[in-house]
């Protein structure tokens, strides 16, 4: 059940689509997941999450009185992320209390552990920075995790020990990832608490504690990052040496795969500021995956799988050298066989506005998450000189009018998607144009695309001064950022 739970709640948390999807896109909507039918009635729930009829998912996530904990909780936070992408704010507030309070009926019941909290705290609390901003969803968040502290059963044992790292871990990681100042005094006391429990401890226990150890260590690390690469570097190493103290991860997989998982936070935490670093340290994990060998059939499995994301990841790089090369030069001409949902716009109107080019894709999941953030700006820096550009081509996906979703349709026309496009735009309250581009375009590709969404921030002088790519709340924060540098000297629109 916790294996399930994971799953469904991380299919949320996806901020990128490789843009490889683009040919293969044979259905109207991403496919349902499997679910048991011990999960209840999630099936149904989940697609009618997915085709957009949210009213009906609520009611029967409200009716369901037989479900497991585990499954509610998992629904209702698919539901409150999918009101958020609707920009339905009141939708999103009154979810949000109700995903609230049964997550901690069910936690003082005993029925979940504590440290299975964190994937729902972290869906609320990022849904309460997109509203209003990282500061205060931290200290929000510091608050629930007080309450909860207070109700979990058994306090006094391990199990007490380890929920606590977990929520502790996920306020750390979440500060450091907006650069909000670390709250030290926590950290160090949990990091103390950790290595006491982690030296009396048995082997089967100590890997509970070792996954809220190192997110603890890497938040701190994280920080290091674009400021001081030589520290970052430094504690990296001194935090995969600790770990071999307690055996040897090329022949122990529960430390194995904690190496594994630390190098490749440092790799993609460095590609975007230091492309080398993070090189460095897929060559390190590439070396210790070809050390390993076992005749365990689950051993070999996780090697091979975690050797084909290395491989993934080394790909990713060579798009974010690409990328970064891309800052400080001028932007590209527009390739446009058709604007839709908005007036034709030609580089020469653009001269002096600030341009957000979004590349997306209507069949794209983590596209639709940043639609909240793209009406916010669209509505707060229109006047102020932004121009937001959807930039995206035809995929042959119709629009249903009935069921509020995309349909795929193998004979639909330029011209009919292209009425399809304003269709979903009115469905989705998105006011900006789209781009939609010429067959055979090199638009995408002069800007690096290989996922999507990545935005692009160009500045008055027409200078490429920013490239997010993927959905999640860090990148959104950033590109707000410097939105507001770009069109009124920091200073945030009123």
């Amino acid at each position: 059940m916790r294996k399930r739970f994971s799953f469904l709640l991380l299919s949320l948390l996806a901020t990128t689509m490789p843009t490889s999807l683009v040919s293969a896109q044979d259905t109207a909507a991403p496919a349902v997941p499997r679910v048991s039918p011990q999960v209840g009635n999630a099936r149904e729930i989940m697609t009618l999450i997915q085709t957009g009829k949210l009213d009906e998912a609520e009611k029967k996530i409200d009716e369901t009185t037989d479900a497991p904990a585990l499954s509610k909780i998992s629904n209702r936070s698919m539901l409150l992320m999918a009101y958020s992408r609707a920009g339905k704010l009141e939708k999103v507030k009154e979810q949000e209390g109700k995903l609230l309070t049964e997550l901690k009926d069910v936690i003082k019941e005993g029925t979940i552990t504590g440290e299975m909290a964190v994937m729902p705290l972290r869906t609320l609390i990022q849904a309460r920075s997109a509203d209003g901003g990282p500061e205060a969803a931290a200290k929000w968040g510091r608050e629930q995790i007080s309450e909860i502290l207070t109700i979990i059963p058994n306090k006094d044992d391990l199990s007490a020990t380890v929920t606590e790292g977990a929520l502790e871990a996920l306020v750390a990681d979440f500060r450091s990832n907006f650069g909000l100042a670390e709250e030290t005094e926590k950290v160090d006391e949990m990091l103390t608490k950790y290595s006491v429990a982690l030296k009396d401890t048995d082997e089967i226990n100590r890997g509970k504690l070792l996954t809220s150890w190192v997110n603890l260590r890497l938040s701190r690390i994280n920080r290091k990052a674009e400021n001081a690469p030589e520290e970052y570097t430094n504690e990296a190493e001194a935090l995969v040496t600790d770990l071999g103290n307690y055996g040897n991860p090329a022949a122990d997989q529960s430390l194995l795969g904690q190496v594994v998982r630390i190098r490749t936070a440092l790799a993609q935490r460095a590609m975007r500021s230091n492309p080398q670093m993070a090189k460095t340290q897929l060559d390190k994990l590439t070396a210790l995956l070809n050390s390993v060998s076992s005749d365990n059939e689950i051993l070999k499995r996780f090697v091979d799988s975690s050797k084909r994301n290395v491989d993934s990841l080394s790909r990713s790089l060579e798009s974010e050298l690409k990328r970064a090369e891309l800052i400080g030069k001028k932007a590209f001409p527009l390739q446009a066989d058709v604007f839709v949902n908005g007036e034709a716009i030609t580089d020469e109107e653009l001269k002096g506005k600030v341009v957000l080019l979004d590349f997306w894709a209507v069949w794209c999941g983590p596209c639709i998450a940043t639609f909240p953030h793209l009406r916010e700006w669209q509505d707060k820096y229109a006047d102020k000189g932004l121009v937001i550009i959807g930039v995206t081509n035809y995929y042959k996906y119709d629009w249903d009018d009935e069921n509020k979703r995309i349909k795929n349709d193998k004979e639909l026309t330029p011209e009919n998607e292209q009425k399809a496009l304003v269709r979903f735009a009115e469905h989705h309250n998105l006011k900006h144009r789209f781009m939609v581009q010429p067959s055979g375009s090199t638009f995408a590709k002069e800007y690096a695309v290989s996922g999507i969404p990545q935005a692009v921030l160009i500045d008055k002088e027409g200078n490429i001064r920013m490239i997010k790519v993927g959905s999640g709340e860090a990148n959104a924060h950033a590109l707000d950022e410097m939105l507001k540098e770009l069109l009124g000297d920091g200073k945030a629109a009123e």
